[in-house]
């Protein structure tokens, strides 16, 4: 008998999230985590990478209303540890291409994601 675990019921972009979540990266990390999952050789140019936005943003609010990820931007001289997560309020209005979408501007987003202790009940099990 096989048990069915979290991971099998999550979508392909949910698991993209929640993997970037698990090693403590960046949001700008979740699209290229989505293109290497389906596809063989990643394809996404940054136009496509940002048709996607819309998708993931809801697949990450819906992931930090069920308590299982929080987002961070640290201020100037703050680390991502010591910085508040995101209200609802905030990740709701992240429509800026520059928190999903890696460029080479120095100025873009650093918002980090993370895994709830929630998740990680629910990932031992």
């Amino acid at each position: 008998m096989r048990l069915v675990s979290v991971w099998d019921e999550l979508t392909v972009e949910q698991c993209a999230v929640m993997i970037t979540a698990l090693e403590e990266g960046y949001l700008r990390s979740v699209i290229f985590e989505y293109d290497v999952r389906t596809n063989a050789a990643p394809t996404l140019t940054d136009d496509a990478a940002c048709a996607l936005i819309p998708c993931f943003e809801e697949v990450v609010a819906d992931l930090v209303e069920r308590d299982w990820i929080e987002l961070r931007e640290p201020d100037a001289g703050q680390t991502w540890d010591t910085a508040s997560p995101l209200t609802a309020a905030e990740i709701r209005a992240l429509h800026d291409p520059d928190a999903w979408v890696w460029t080479n501007d120095e100025s873009a987003r650093a918002i980090w994601l993370l895994t709830t202790d929630r998740w990680d009940a629910l990932f031992r099990t």
